[in-house]
């Protein structure tokens, strides 16, 4: 990221060739790989967790009155010049808390792709494209979870489970 000389922020975009940890090397851009074309769509979640579970067990009304769960991180920032995320941190027990099974999903679609996916076909996800001219693009859901940590307190001396954290979807 750079300052601009009106005090403004900008993201600096690098090509990046490879990717290289623990010794191993492997080439960026997946859907420029020899026979990436006959992948139309990779489908991303963080959020397949056991959190995920217990949250949605809470909604349901499965889970005890007497563990409460905050969940607080990251959301995706609408705005189109944002460059950070926006903090939220909200009670799972409020009227206001809503979370579906489709929450944090993300299909990469492959602009080579033999057989492009049609992104009507999930509707309530993100889609997300990449063109070499346009750079990324896409359609999100409104305020798409990026990353959070959901803490559960239980009243009654039980232990509940761990608390879990989740790092930034891609």
């Amino acid at each position: 990221m750079t300052k601009r000389d009106d005090g403004e922020f900008e993201p600096i975009m690098e090509k990046i060739e490879n990717h290289t940890w623990a010794g191993k090397t492997i080439p960026s851009n997946f859907f420029a790989q020899p026979g990436s074309e006959n992948v139309s769509a990779v489908l991303f979640s963080n959020a397949a967790t056991i959190t995920k579970f217990n949250r949605m067990g809470k909604l349901a009304g499965i889970v005890s009155k007497n563990v409460k769960m905050i969940r607080c991180g990251f959301l995706y920032n609408p705005d189109p010049r944002a460059l950070f995320p926006t903090p939220f941190s909200i009670d799972v027990d409020s009227e206001k808390y809503e979370e579906s099974w489709s929450d944090s999903l993300t299909m990469y679609h492959n602009s080579n792709a033999k057989h492009p996916l049609n992104p009507k076909l999930f509707p309530d996800i993100s889609h997300i494209w990449y063109d070499d001219r346009k750079g990324f693009t896409g359609i999100t859901t409104p305020y798409d979870v990026l990353s959070s940590m959901t803490v559960t307190i239980s009243s009654d001396g039980s232990r509940p489970v761990e608390e879990e954290r989740r790092t930034l979807e891609g």
